[in-house]
């Protein structure tokens, strides 16, 4: 039997016509309520929300009935600009300011000039320059892309950018060298909101830190066009302590009815997954057995120590 399973996709349902993303506690009671109102017409939910919604959406979810699984929370680091930029610069550590002047003056030296995109046609070949970037910067360590050709998360994007670049919610800016574009940024715009959602650099400009450059343009340009928020996105990566001003905490699970399908397909099945992983690694990283791996099994090895 085919299972009905409605799903979620992202941070933001405005971007998404079948979405579901209960946005406070009041939002999770009328959800769920939705939810039962309509249950003879899916199996299983994912859900998307803030983790204090989902606290509330979890509770009464069990109490009606309905199983809760796969509950994954991540933290989202955000850069709230009130004030605007020299409000914001000014909190910012002084060794921070102190190595972005360092870095600005290295990179006029050697050419590098912020960008952005100036026309319709330029977006769709920034795109691709972000995603073959993207691809050298993960072979740089051994690992593939996520985005390279024929993968769904690349399908995904490009078939998102072209939707919403014609209302002016795509941001695409880049660092040039010449004719050549060195590190490039896609985001997403909200409103006063800016979401950084996929960075990367060319591996071989790394000493001149692009990435970082590429994120204070970001923030500044952010502030300067009156934005009020930079969001970061997920993960609580070293780099975005250095600019965060605050965080917030957003989860993603799966409700059910109880069958026991979507129970092994979606919980039981995943907790296999990653325990074979973690257990294949462990085996890779032997001494007698790591030195001999090929670089992109190494990388394989190697991903998640810290």
């Amino acid at each position: 039997m085919e299972r009905r399973i409605w799903s979620c996709a992202g941070w933001d349902a405005a971007w998404y016509p079948y979405s579901f993303l209960p946005a406070n506690r009041e939002g999770a009671v009328c959800y769920l309520e939705y939810l039962q109102k309509h249950r003879s017409e899916w199996d299983a939910v994912v859900t998307c929300g803030p983790s204090d919604a989902l606290d509330v959406l979890t509770v009464r979810a069990q109490d009606q009935s309905f199983d809760v699984i796969g509950r994954r929370d991540e933290t989202l680091p955000f850069v709230s600009l009130p004030g605007g930029w020299e409000a914001y610069w000014g909190t910012r550590s002084p060794n921070l300011r102190k190595n972005l002047r360092s870095l600005a003056n290295r990179a006029s030296r050697e050419g590098l000039v912020c960008r952005s995109v100036t026309a319709e046609s330029d977006v769709e070949a920034l795109l691709a320059r972000l995603f073959d970037l993207h691809q050298i910067r993960w072979a740089d360590r051994g690992q593939q892309s996520r985005y390279r050709p024929g993968t769904r998360r690349r399908s995904f994007l490009e078939a998102l950018v072209a939707s919403l670049e014609s209302e002016g919610e795509v941001w695409l800016p880049h660092l040039m060298a010449g004719a050549s574009v060195v590190a490039v940024a896609l985001c997403f715009l909200d409103g006063p909101r800016t979401l950084y959602y996929l960075p990367t650099f060319d591996p071989a400009w790394s000493d001149l830190s692009p990435g970082k450059l590429l994120l204070h343009e970001v923030i500044r340009s952010s502030a300067e066009r009156g934005g009020t928020e930079v969001d970061l996105g997920p993960g609580r990566d070293v780099y975005k302590t250095w600019w965060a001003t605050g965080e917030r905490r957003h989860g993603r699970m799966l409700l059910s009815k109880g069958d026991p399908a979507v129970w092994c397909r979606y919980a039981a099945e995943p907790a296999l997954r990653r325990a074979g992983v973690k257990a294949a690694r462990v085996v890779l990283r032997h001494d007698a057995i790591h030195r001999h791996l090929p670089t992109r099994l190494r990388g394989f090895a190697d991903r998640g120590i810290s």
